[in-house]
């Protein structure tokens, strides 16, 4: 957005300059740095928020509430720099807001079935497709969690599930 500003910053201060004399001139010079220097240094602050998705959601998070969007943007960034721990807190908390959540549900089960709690998994999973009957990913995730149980004809089964919802899709 500031070069598409630019143009309009230039006919802007031609406009200030041909209305003020030289004594405002002087005056409106020192105001324009002081607000320089501030949106210098807000500009630095808000840049250290964008430092990276953790850092960025994490933000978000402290100054909203409610916002399960953000916990599950947080949970995955998490995920994929390998804080489960944390991860599986911020998508239980994203769930707690957004029950029907199915991405959140979906990213709890993952994260739990890779912690070894494959019947915790399913449990997201299920309630997770009642949202969402046609996620395909979802399918195999269940299938892996019910794999990882020994309940093998469950897994083919949801992986025939996730089939079909992928021909659907395409």
């Amino acid at each position: 957005t500031y070069l598409p500003s630019i143009g309009l910053a230039i006919a802007a201060s031609w406009g200030w300059e041909a209305l003020t004399g030289s004594r405002l001139r002087r005056v409106s010079v020192a105001l324009a740095a002081a607000a320089l220097a501030l949106l210098a240094l807000l500009t630095a602050q808000q840049t250290r928020v964008w430092r990276d998705s953790v850092t960025l959601f994490a933000h978000a998070l402290r100054v909203t509430t409610g916002n399960h969007i953000a916990h599950i943007n947080l949970a995955q960034a998490l995920a994929a720099r390998g804080d489960r721990t944390e991860a599986i807190e911020h998508y239980r908390r994203a769930v707690a807001i957004r029950e029907d959540s199915a991405v959140a549900l979906g990213g709890l089960a993952q994260l739990l079935l890779a912690e070894g709690d494959a019947a915790a998994s399913e449990r997201h999973l299920l309630r997770a497709l009642e949202v969402a009957p046609c996620d395909h990913r979802l399918h195999i995730t269940l299938a892996a969690a019910r794999e990882a149980m020994g309940r093998l004809d469950e897994a083919r089964a949801s992986l025939a599930a996730a089939l079909a919802c992928a021909q659907f899709a395409a």
